[in-house]
């Protein structure tokens, strides 16, 4: 069984996103609904659908823009500034442990 949502094409790349997901044998409806909404969020269809719930003029668009542009030069203004500390970002696990981040690992090519 395969429970998808399909999307009209995006103006910007053309490409028409699926969010799929394989309900495999023995698996409860729950979790495969639960990573069915990870899939949708992932593909942006949400925001996609909240976006285009009412008509934006070219005019609004652009002062949306400009005002998300603005909130983020502040942000990071206040952020140089050391007036808000971001929390570290955690490393990533490579799977294979012969491949770091930067390039091979040393030790493990002879």
């Amino acid at each position: 069984m395969t429970i998808t949502i399909n999307r009209e094409r995006v103006k910007n790349n053309n490409v028409n996103n699926l969010a799929e997901v394989k309900v495999y044998d023995g698996e409860s409806i729950e979790a495969a609904l639960r990573r069915f909404k990870k899939e949708v969020l992932k593909a942006g269809i949400i925001l996609e659908v909240k976006k285009r719930k009412h008509y934006e003029s070219k005019r609004q668009g652009k002062k949306r823009k400009k005002a998300e542009c603005k909130r983020k030069a502040i942000f990071n203004a206040n952020v140089k500034a050391g007036l808000i500390v971001l929390p570290p970002r955690p490393e990533r696990n490579d799977r294979k442990g012969a491949f770091k981040k930067g390039g091979r690992d040393k030790d493990a090519i002879s």
